[in-house]
């Protein structure tokens, strides 16, 4: 079923997991268009094919990097049909992540409907906690890299602004999140943003 306040971008299903009832959401988003713009219907966020499709993803112009040297894993478990499945999933490196997340508390810090971007404050501080040692240094080199493109000279201002101090707003979402505990290095947590942004 679409979810009204994202029709066509956004879908959610009930399931039964273990005798539970849960809701699962599918969020369509497209990383940078770049030679494909001219190819699709672009209004807003919203990018589709031309033509009455209602299939829409949510433009990210910042997952730079979103379609290179991707994180390979495999996933095995049962079908809902009781078969069992194993399949290979390719995952953005985690600056890439790091980049989206940064743009979406941006637009969510204020938000009240959306808990302030408390969510996606928390989910920065995952991205940074449970990186492989291989991983930092991958974001590190891709910093490094694109380190002059507009959109990680966004996210350096980004980090300047609300992620810089613990005294920061995007310190102070993360601490007020449900999730947060006392022991979560803080510190290294912002240290280790600025050191891949240079910010």
């Amino acid at each position: 079923m679409s979810v009204p306040e994202a029709k066509h971008m956004q879908w959610k299903k009930h399931i039964d997991l273990h005798g539970q009832d849960r809701e699962i959401k599918v969020d369509l988003l497209v990383g940078p268009l770049g030679q494909f713009r001219e190819r699709l219907h672009v209004k807003g966020v919203r990018a589709r094919p031309v033509g009455p499709i209602k299939l829409h993803a949510h433009t990210l112009e910042e997952a730079v990097h979103i379609d290179q040297s991707p994180v390979t894993l495999t996933v095995s478990g049962v079908r809902s049909n009781g078969e069992p499945s194993e399949a290979q999933i390719h995952l953005p490196q985690p600056f890439t992540y790091l980049m989206m997340k940064l743009f979406a508390f941006r637009g969510r810090k204020d938000d009240e409907d959306k808990d302030l971007g408390r969510h996606h404050a928390l989910d920065l501080y995952a991205i940074v906690a449970m990186r492989a040692e291989s991983e930092y240094q991958e974001s590190l080199r891709l910093g490094n890299l694109y380190g002059k493109d507009r959109h990680v000279e966004t996210a350096r201002r980004i980090i300047r602004s609300d992620f810089a101090e613990p005294t920061s707003i995007g310190v102070i979402r993360l601490r007020e999140h449900s999730l947060f505990r006392p022991q979560f290095p803080v510190g290294d947590f912002i240290a280790v943003l600025k050191e891949i942004f240079r910010a």
